[in-house]
């Protein structure tokens, strides 16, 4: 992450870098005693390396599809760049030294011959640098005033599989994705102990996990009632799919709640005036704040 760095042009962007290309950069390093080209930070590489390189799915799909039919003003497209051998390198290293990665997600850490890099190893690796939305920057061109503090709410979704299969190839024992989805099916395996995801606690036994109520159907209904019943059941059992942040600061997410107190002071920046009102009735400001956002 570059948002938290002042060094321009990269303040106020995220840098994002495929988990399978840090460690095969890593990897290449390390056993191949630099048989290979390294390319240093000091460097220039050209552009039309980066056009050689076929454009992610994602991002395509992003670009012709998506952005064309909600608009520009709606979708960020992520900036392609090319980073050094030796930079991600450090990366790599750094993040595993640093035990912030649970001992679940480890093995998606490590090299795979099967694994295939996005683009030559020889060259860099491409990563993409996406705008930090947990903390938007003031245009440079406007006034700002300074005896206001403005509050940025930022809410991060993640919609999850919600198709239902017709496929008539589907096995008979099977039949339950003709009307459950993909998501609610691993719900169900979540709680029974039978699957687990990175995310969640080390510590956690099976029967422990709650299972989600949402339903990405009820998200792209196109309902206005389901939509909210969605936005409702991700914020009350939010696992991984439901964050928030103000100002920068995460408040909300899998095992992050804020005080009742910290609740009622981002309302009263929000809205202005909530401390008073709370401070003489019971009140649940986490509920209210929860309210306000979904």
């Amino acid at each position: 992450e570059v948002a938290g760095s002042h060094v321009e042009p990269f303040y106020g962007y995220i840098l994002r870098i495929r988990k399978v290309d840090l460690a095969h950069v890593s990897f290449r390093s390390k056993h191949l005693n630099g048989r290979e080209k390294v390319v240093s930070e000091g460097e220039t590489l050209a552009k039309q390396s980066l056009d050689e390189w076929a454009e992610s799915d994602s991002h395509k799909f992003q670009r012709l599809l998506v952005q064309p039919m909600i608009g520009r003003c709606y979708l960020d497209l992520a900036k392609t760049v090319l980073l050094p051998n030796s930079f991600c390198d450090q990366i790599f290293d750094s993040t595993i030294s640093s035990n912030v990665i649970p001992e679940s997600r480890l093995p998606s850490w490590k090299f795979n011959n099967n694994d295939k890099p996005m683009q030559s190893s020889q060259d860099g690796v491409i990563a993409y640098l996406l705008r930090d939305h947990t903390n938007l920057l003031p245009h440079p061109r406007l006034p700002i005033d300074t005896t206001k503090t403005p509050t940025v709410i930022s809410v991060e979704i993640k919609p999850k599989a919600g198709y239902i299969t017709r496929s008539p190839l589907v096995l008979p024992e099977n039949r339950c994705k003709y009307y459950r989805t993909r998501y609610s099916l691993q719900q169900d395996l979540m709680q029974r102990g039978i699957i687990r995801k990175g995310w969640t606690k080390d510590t956690e036994s099976s029967g422990q996990l709650i299972a989600s109520n949402y339903s990405p159907l009820d998200l792209f209904s196109g309902s206005r009632q389901r939509i909210h019943k969605a936005l409702k059941e991700l914020s009350n059992n939010m696992q991984n799919n439901f964050r928030v942040w103000c100002n920068g600061n995460q408040i909300f997410g899998e095992y992050i709640q804020p005080s009742n107190h910290e609740c009622s002071v981002i309302l009263d920046m929000m809205f202005g005036g909530f401390e008073t009102i709370n401070s003489s009735t019971e009140c649940d400001s986490s509920a209210r704040l929860l309210d306000s956002i979904t």
